[in-house]
């Protein structure tokens, strides 16, 4: 829906807005009913777009209440900011960290055990809450972001590290094992939850490392009892590169994918978390 139509108010003396395409068709209702305008972006900026395709406004003084929403001097606006200053972060000059590599854990949680070897790589993650700059005329904006766990001096961006290059259709005994941890606080916040869970876009993961969005309470015993994060929690990912087919044949080397990403899949606050940061190239 890229517009809205004010067709009229309704017996509850309510202003009732119906996407453009809906309303294209209908029977026009004469002089007495007025049509405005407004864009999607002016609706989501005053917080009253809904997704069942149509949003009410409380009758009382009329429209002029909500055109103050229209007005780009007052603090419903975005601030006015001059753009392509900053250089955004591209991979071609290099400008991530490479995760560290750690020594083994000793404490690999069960389910992951079968998949590590003498050849697996381990890593810790955080999740951390940060300032970070995106405009040079703007104030650093509070953020959560993946960080790696012994990254030192963290660049001021959002994205900061990516694994190190990824190799497909090993066997098992090999991959990557990565801890996440997460050292967010329960302190309120206008959106978000602070459990996370993380969801790997590429390979083929074993169940408990897929960004499961809650616990499972109805599991198989084999089955981790908890995959998601709280605050203070951290979770084994256990990624093993290996092809379609490894256990149970036939080996599917077309499976293979060809972009890595992650971002959180908590249960109902995958949207608010990864708009919050937690989003990141792998």
């Amino acid at each position: 829906m890229r517009h809205a139509v004010l067709t009229g108010i309704d017996a509850g003396g309510w202003l009732v807005f119906y996407p453009k395409s809906r309303h294209q068709g209908r029977e026009r209702l004469g002089k007495q009913r007025r049509e405005i305008m407004v864009t999607r972006r002016d609706l989501l900026k005053m917080g009253i777009l809904g997704s069942s395709g149509f949003v009410t406004l409380p009758s009382g003084g009329g429209f002029g209440r909500v055109s103050r929403f229209f007005d780009h001097n007052n603090q419903g606006s975005s601030p006015r900011l001059t753009p392509f200053v900053d250089e955004l972060p591209g991979t071609g000059n290099s400008p991530f960290q490479t995760l560290t590599n750690v020594d083994a854990f000793s404490n690999v949680q069960d389910y992951a055990q079968p998949f590590c070897g003498p050849r697996t790589h381990y890593y810790e993650i955080a999740v951390v809450e940060r300032n970070v700059k995106f405009h040079r005329d703007l104030p650093p904006t509070s953020v959560w972001a993946y960080v790696d766990k012994w990254g030192g001096n963290i660049p001021d961006r959002l994205i900061t590290f990516q694994y190190p290059k990824i190799r497909l259709g090993q066997q098992i005994g090999g991959g990557y094992l990565a801890r996440v941890h997460n050292f967010l606080t329960t302190a309120p916040r206008d959106f978000g939850f602070p459990n996370v869970t993380v969801h790997f876009h590429g390979g083929h993961q074993p169940s408990p490392a897929d960004g499961f969005p809650h616990d499972i309470s109805n599991r198989p015993s084999s089955f981790p009892a908890q995959v998601t994060i709280p605050v203070g929690g951290f979770h084994d990912y256990a990624y093993p590169f290996a092809d379609v087919g490894i256990f149970d044949g036939p080996i599917e080397e077309a499976e293979r994918p060809s972009t890595y990403w992650f971002h959180d899949h908590f249960l109902d606050f995958t949207g608010q978390n990864v708009y919050r940061g937690l989003a990141n190239i792998a």
